[in-house]
């Protein structure tokens, strides 16, 4: 019994020790910069509540100045990110792994793979060395993940709380991830009617599901309120999409001389810098010219200095935005729509796989293969067998993806590090399916065996 217990412990420091030891190698030292500033990184190191900042974030940075001081608290903070990246993909893993009955070996190649999203911009850094919201946004994912996963394969509605807890949490560190709160209600809409088809607490069931509404709605009302439109971006986003898809013709919409004269400052800026739609190149990387978040860069100073110099115009400076984008956008809605369904595609691609330009074709078919290969492969474990976790898993990375990258693209802008959140988990699922099919198919063929050599003995 006393060697029992010794070689379980030996296996547990062996298992946490290679995982940790793997998670500090590369969540530390991988890339070429310990500290990476980017043009919205002082949004959050001087944060004034400014729109579509949230303020988790900020208020991390500004508890590590409180520790660490002014010299050294970006470094600290660099230090807490990857090392919340480490525990909380390791957490994911080892979870996965006890309730797939894994071993280490496998354990360690699902590790490996949930470091997938950090790695977009290596080799010049990782993603938890950036002073953006996604140093914390990109670990916390892993739990918010596995919250999904128990709530859909266990249909457990504390697990439901914890997801709804979760998604909060990560709203208020960053505004785009308002998205959670639309796969954890399509989360719960799948467990309601999987628990009303076994006939198992049906009442309890629709209640849940009604105070579910009721909660999110509140929630939602008193996180955004009549600010919606400032708090998750919308006003940059009105401008982004709405001048991309802006023609010169359009300075007609506007009544005023003033709004006009906005309008023709703005048009002419952003058409200097060639960020309207017209630009755009027509070939299968077109995707680069569609996400085109540099058009406020341009376009909000000449709002800014024409303000300033004609005060006695009373216009708001938020409020011009948003007018100014909203209308381009209304009479260019068609245009728009399309625009936002042809960058869907390259989002579903990123979302599983590299945007290589070279062979951005043979990215396509990649991407097409991965995903027929989820969806096939968890439709016909489903079909053949009573239970199938492994497929349901892999339905609920997929169900997750098709939330995110329609979300991203129609409400905001799908940049490549918005839609590959669930990339590493994508390849998790994949491979537990994979084994899975393997012994279905395993398992078939010996039960055909088995039939063939008992027919025989019957036969003799």
């Amino acid at each position: 019994m006393e060697t029992d217990n010794r070689k379980r412990i030996r296996n547990v420091i062996l298992e946490y020790g290679l995982l940790l030891l793997t998670g500090v190698v590369f969540y530390f030292f991988t890339g070429n910069e310990w500290l990476n500033l980017t043009s919205d990184s002082p949004g959050y190191i001087d944060y004034t509540g400014g729109e579509g900042i949230m303020p988790l974030y900020p208020a991390f940075l500004r508890l590590m100045k409180v520790i660490l001081g002014e010299k050294y608290y970006l470094d600290g903070a660099v230090i807490v990110q990857s090392m919340l990246a480490v525990v909380c993909t390791m957490i994911f893993v080892v979870l996965l792994k006890r309730r797939f009955g894994l071993k280490l070996w496998e354990e360690l190649l699902l590790y490996v793979a949930c470091m997938l999203p950090f790695s977009i911009y290596l080799p010049e850094f990782g993603i938890t060395h950036q002073i953006m919201t996604e140093g914390l946004t990109y670990p916390l994912f892993y739990i918010y993940f596995l919250f999904l996963t128990n709530f859909v394969l266990d249909r457990k509605y504390y697990w439901g709380i914890a997801l709804i807890a979760m998604s909060i949490v990560l709203m208020l560190v960053r505004s785009q991830l308002m998205l959670l709160m639309l796969s954890t209600f399509a989360a719960y809409v799948y467990v309601i009617i999987r628990r009303l088809c076994a006939r198992e607490n049906a009442k309890k069931a629709i209640a849940a599901f009604l105070g579910v509404l009721v909660v999110a709605g509140g929630i939602f009302v008193v996180l955004f309120g009549r600010k919606l439109l400032e708090i998750p971006q919308f006003t940059s986003v009105l401008m982004i999409r709405g001048f991309y898809e802006a023609d010169y013709a359009d300075k007609e919409l506007f009544e005023t001389p003033e709004m006009q004269e906005i309008f023709e400052r703005v048009y002419r800026a952003v058409d200097e810098k060639e960020y309207r739609y017209v630009y755009a190149r027509q070939d299968l990387y077109m995707w680069q010219d569609l996400v085109c978040d540099r058009i406020p860069a341009a376009a909000n100073p000449e709002i800014g200095r024409y303000l300033e110099e004609h005060p006695e115009s009373g216009l708001d400076y938020k409020e011009t935005i948003r007018k100014l984008g909203g209308t381009v956008l209304l009479k260019h809605f068609d245009r728009y729509l399309y625009h936002t369904l042809r960058l869907m595609i390259p989002g579903f691609i990123a979302a599983v796989f590299w945007q290589i330009g070279p062979i951005y074709l043979l990215c396509h078919f990649i991407a097409l293969f991965l995903y027929l290969y989820a969806i096939g492969g968890s439709v016909f474990c489903l079909r053949h067998k009573e239970k199938s976790p492994e497929a349901e898993f892999m339905l609920t990375v997929v169900g997750f993806i098709l939330v995110m990258i329609i979300t991203v693209n129609i409400m905001f802008i799908g940049l490549q590090r918005y839609v590959v959140y669930a990339m590493g988990i994508f390849y998790c699922a994949a491979y537990l399916l994979f084994k899975e099919l393997v012994i279905y198919v395993i398992l078939s063929k010996a039960n055909l065996q088995n039939s063939i050599r008992r027919k025989d003995r019957e036969e003799d």
